[in-house]
């Protein structure tokens, strides 16, 4: 018997991507990649789903440079281990994924095609040069902004938009750069305040997403937490289920990313979570938030 949470996503997904899931028997589904139907697989969803993730069966495909079916399943198989998070669907974030992953490689294989025809190097590539300089300038930020010891330092700047905020060291992949950071706060309002304050920062302003995430609990009981993607799918909710898992109120987390140009899958979820959680250990916001539950417990 199908879940109810399974059946909903497939009703939204065949909205979204029209024809591109059908059902062959009841927990059987065959999937067509969007914007390439010349790649699909099976998928067979437990019972219990969303709990436990569903298993890719028959995989095709006819697309050059992805007929390697072993090499192809295994690419899928860690993207759905990537994705899936129990309790939570995650067909339209693996179909996407594959979307992108697809893309990818397809691109992969056209330069190494054009490589090996004209049997030169590659030229650099420009996006490196800025990208780096970026990276630089946001490790220069980092340092002025937050010691080593998580402690907060003035900037050079007239404003300093950073202020009160702890930052995460850069993680940089495959030209896209993520800084995580954090602080303590205490109303909804305070919540949105200081995350425009910290777009105003000007390398801020430069970037392609701002993803947020926070948890408050008011002096009469009330909770309140929400979270944004800002255009990266599913971020946000990510951030907001790892302030779930340390328990953590009171506290608004950020991830901010400057894309490179080059798609990188899920690898970025592993970054975002990352750098989000670094930010609230140079702020001891997790140990905080673990003595007050502690107290509580007396």
């Amino acid at each position: 018997m199908e879940s109810e949470e399974l059946i909903d996503e497939i009703g939204a997904i065949d909205v979204i991507f029209p024809n591109c899931v059908s059902k062959i028997k009841p927990s059987l589904y065959h999937v067509k990649v969007p914007q390439n139907e010349d790649i699909a697989f099976d998928l067979n969803f437990p019972p219990n789903y969303p709990e436990t993730k569903p298993k890719i069966e028959t995989i095709k495909s006819a697309v050059p440079g992805l007929q390697d079916i072993r090499y192809f399943r295994s690419r899928l198989e860690s993207l759905l281990d990537q994705v899936f998070v129990e309790q939570n669907v995650c067909l339209f974030e693996f179909i996407s994924e594959v979307n992108n992953t697809v893309e990818e490689l397809e691109a992969e294989w056209d330069q190494r095609n054009q490589h090996l025809k004209e049997n030169s190097e590659p030229p650099e590539d420009d996006a490196d040069v800025r990208i780096s300089a970026i990276s630089s300038q946001l490790q220069n930020s980092t340092i002025n902004s937050s010691g080593s010891n998580g402690k907060m330092v003035k900037q050079d700047n007239d404003h300093d938009h950073l202020k009160g905020w702890f930052i995460s060291e850069p993680v940089v992949d495959r030209k896209s750069t993520f800084i995580g950071y954090s602080r303590a706060v205490h109303s909804e309002k305070e919540v949105l305040d200081c995350i425009n304050e910290l777009k105003m920062d000007r390398k801020i302003a430069k970037s392609n997403h701002v993803m947020t995430a926070y948890r408050i609990q008011a002096e009469n009981g009330i909770r309140y937490k929400d979270c944004d993607d800002d255009g990266e799918t599913a971020a946000g909710s990510r951030l907001l289920h790892l302030l779930d898992i340390i328990d953590a109120w009171n506290v608004v987390v950020v991830v901010v990313r400057w894309f490179g140009g080059l798609h990188i899958g899920p690898d970025r979820f592993k970054h975002i979570n990352s750098t989000a959680r670094e930010a609230l250990v140079k702020g001891n916001l997790v140990e905080d938030n673990k003595k007050k539950t502690k107290k509580k417990k007396c």
